[in-house]
């Protein structure tokens, strides 16, 4: 990898970081607090609107922005038709979703999310009046703007009003959001999303200018890569809504709003941790998708830091998932003890497939992920079907546990094909992980257990977090385990900004 590259990817990943903890710090925060305030309905109504019109952004989204990310050369034309094509799917869902919100409601036996889905509607189309020179920034590694752009938004979401738009302000519009949620139940979570969209599309024309134009000139060569992203996130999106109809129907709205909250809690780690690595693999897997060992160390590395940071997250939620809903948690959310623990798992498994798709997509493969997700899919809803009337929310977990099994298995096959030696000497390395994540989460739960209450979770998930990467550092440190040394090599430049040397690529 070249020094320039480094460099970028080096910044990138840092800057990816901050965006990354203050979003996802501020989604945790905001959780917690209105997991108490609100009923386990008033997610469920938010879940059956959310995942509707995920479902037709991912069914109209043709890929457009990822095939500018994977172009080595682009044009003002191709930033006028992202925002163009992105204006026609914002009114088309809206127009959508807005009449079919009966039928949409009733296909989740819950009337009352009717307005809630009609309300819900206008959002993709507030989201598409975003500049379209925000691409760049992801192209280019400039994830800075970026980070200026998508923390000051959720910060407003957390507040639940778009007016104020600086960190002092932040206790006096969370103390609002509270008081609002307490209020106005699950319309607090409705309008904090259109204050984190509205602040969203202001910030970015103020760190990414651009002149909307209105012009499809660029659509036909943009489609070719993009058609399949388009199929992959339709088929992603179909799954999620199918397992959440499953669950709606055979288990009640107030059920729902307790999968989608232990969804939420279980997906932050996963977040916040692969999306730093992802957003910046992409683009530099797209510009060095010619050379297939350089993409093989991008791929190690990227696996491996996944799996060094989060193991140990995920081992510390598996053994603190029963205080964390105890404590935390009000009674109404009794019984997601297990859900959590299986999701969990899921977390970790789904590692593999997290590392390999933006492989796939940045050598110009994205029919290989689609065919992953479409086996996933078919799979998840075939198995929610089955297990979420036997087992409950438990057998929901597991149905997506299981499909993610599944497509991990999938996921080493193709990257042994792909890629060169993708997993020489990882054996070792993935061991020490699991050893020291697992003896960090026995000593955190060992702590949580003597001292008992919140305080003693929190210091037992600290522990348990800070002692697992301890652990790893010193293991890999006295046996040469090569964990640093992969990182390193990958990323030369992060190494020699975090002080981990400067090998030779």
């Amino acid at each position: 990898m070249s020094d320039n590259l480094a460099e970028q990817a080096g910044s990138a990943i840092i800057w990816k970081a901050i965006q990354l903890v203050g979003v996802k710090g501020l989604s945790i925060g905001r959780l917690l607090v209105l997991a108490v305030i609100l009923a386990p309905e008033d997610w469920g109504l938010v879940a059956i609107g959310a995942v509707t019109t995920e479902l037709l952004v991912a069914l109209t989204d043709v890929g457009i922005n990822d095939a500018i990310i994977q172009r080595k050369k682009v044009e003002d034309r191709h930033y006028d038709t992202a925002f163009t094509v992105g204006i026609i799917r914002g009114l088309l869902i809206t127009a959508v979703v807005f009449v079919l919100a009966p039928s949409i409601a009733s296909l989740f036996n819950e009337p009352d999310a009717t307005p809630v889905i009609r309300v819900l509607a206008f959002r993709p189309f507030v989201d598409a009046l975003a500049s379209a020179r925000v691409i760049e920034l992801t192209r280019t590694l400039k994830f800075r703007p970026l980070t200026f752009i998508k923390v000051p938004a959720a910060l407003i979401e957390t507040a639940g009003i778009f007016i104020v738009l600086v960190l002092p302000a932040f206790l006096i519009e969370s103390l609002f959001a509270i008081g609002l949620a307490a209020t106005l139940g699950v319309w607090a979570l409705v309008i904090g999303a259109f204050a984190g969209s509205f602040s969203g599309v202001i910030l970015s024309y103020r760190l990414a200018p651009y002149r909307p134009r209105f012009s499809l000139a660029g659509f036909r060569e943009l489609f070719s890569f993009g058609k399949w992203v388009f199929a992959t996130r339709a088929m992603r999106n179909a799954g999620q809504f199918g397992l959440r109809a499953v669950v709606s129907r055979y288990l009640g709205a107030e059920d729902l709003g307790r999968f989608y909250l232990a969804q939420k809690i279980t997906v932050l780690p996963n977040d916040l941790v692969s999306e730093v690595v992802r957003g910046v693999a992409f683009p530099v897997l797209s510009r060095v998708q010619e050379s297939r060992s350089r993409t093989s160390r991008v791929f190690k590395a990227t696996l491996t830091a996944m799996l060094a940071l989060l193991v140990p997250i995920y081992a510390t939620l598996f053994v603190l998932a029963g205080p964390i809903v105890r404590q935390v948690l009000p009674d109404s959310y009794a019984g997601l003890t297990i859900v959590i623990q299986i999701l969990a798992v899921d977390g970790i498994i789904d590692l593999l497939t997290d590392a390999l798709k933006p492989m796939l997509r940045g050598q110009g493969r994205p029919r290989t992920d689609f065919f992953f997700t479409a086996v996933r899919t078919l799979l998840l809803i075939g198995l929610a079907f089955a297990l979420t009337d036997a087992f409950g929310l438990a057998g929901a977990a597991w149905a997506w546990l299981i499909a993610e099994a599944v497509i991990s298995v999938l996921a080493v096959i193709i990257a042994l094909q792909v890629l060169k030696r993708p997993f020489e000497g990882m054996a070792r390395v993935v061991a020490v992980i699991f050893l020291s994540a697992g003896l960090g989460a026995t000593l955190g739960w060992l702590v949580t257990d003597f001292f008992g209450g919140v305080a003693g979770l929190v210091l037992g998930a600290l522990i348990s977090l800070v002692g697992g990467l301890a652990v790893l550092l010193a293991l890999d440190r006295l046996r040469d385990f090569g964990l640093i040394r992969d990182f390193s090599k990958a990323f030369p430049q992060i190494a020699r900004k975090i002080g981990l040397g400067d090998p030779e690529i």
